[in-house]
């Protein structure tokens, strides 16, 4: 299937009904490496999550504990707009315009909110704003290969998606909960060897064509001496970074001076 395109900007002319998205996911997320695409299958567990939150309501990867009933609020944020880059190669395969590689998306609300040990992360959007349906399925397909590329690692952890969940609110808008483990964050005195740890975790990321494209200070939280957790996939992307240069270790001009971004960024100040 093929799309008809507009050389609109507005996101409304980019993806108009339920084929035309399915078909946008099982395109975008294609990884370039053909053994990584056998292996991986993204494009099919981003359609697979989307079925079931339209069947079910909700994509369950691993059930959760009781989950607690008091909440603890972090951020809460009104009419919020992202930027979402297409890449070359998805604008290939979809045979669209060079118009429609920067694309706004808007949500109406977003929070962040804490129950017992699980992070909410809390989307709300129109219901025909299928790029933003599309951002929040890329943030959850991506941190679900973050997390399974950590596994095994003794240093850096990716936080475990456990559950996602959709609701129409009393405005006919969708509101889309992911639920993932709330990761503690430490004080520590000495982090200088921790910054080369980071670099070898987001290089083994990008290893895979994962790319977290946000590695500010406030996305790498040091758990302790050794360890440390990389969150918020929200900008992460496949195939190739879309921002700067500093935000990938693999492509920056030599690993010293990701380093030294890294400790612009404080992370050896806690």
């Amino acid at each position: 299937m093929k799309l008809t395109i507009n050389t609109d900007l507005c996101y409304q002319n980019l993806i108009n009904n339920h084929d035309e998205f399915i078909t946008f996911l099982d395109n975008y997320f294609i990884l370039d490496d053909n053994y990584l695409q056998s292996k991986y299958k993204l494009n099919e567990l981003a359609i697979y999550i989307y079925q079931e939150l339209e069947k079910d309501n909700k994509f369950i990867f691993q059930k959760t504990k009781k989950i607690s009933h008091e909440s603890k609020i972090f951020k809460t944020n009104y009419s919020v707009n992202y930027k979402c880059i297409l890449s070359d190669s998805l604008i290939q395969r979809l045979n669209l315009s060079k118009y429609h590689t920067m694309q706004d998306i808007y949500f109406t609300k977003k929070k962040i909110s804490r129950k017992g040990d699980y992070l909410f992360k809390s989307f709300t959007f129109h219901q025909d704003n299928y790029l933003a349906y599309f951002a929040i399925l890329n943030e959850i397909v991506l941190q679900i290969y973050a997390n399974y590329l950590s596994l095994g690692n003794n240093s850096f952890y990716v936080p475990l998606i456990w559950e996602v969940r959709k609701e129409i609110t009393k405005h006919n808008d969708i509101k889309i909960d992911i639920i993932m483990d709330f990761v503690h964050e430490n004080k520590v005195s000495d982090t200088t060897q921790l910054q080369y740890s980071i670099c070898d975790a987001l290089a083994r990321l990008e290893e895979f064509n994962l790319y977290h494209n946000d590695t500010h200070r406030d996305n790498i939280l040091i758990m302790n001496q050794t360890e440390f957790a990389i969150i918020d996939f929200g900008q992460a992307s496949i195939n190739d970074n879309y921002f700067n240069s500093e935000y990938s270790i693999t492509k920056s001009s030599n690993e010293f001076e990701f380093i030294n971004w890294l400790d612009r960024k404080k992370i050896s100040v806690l």
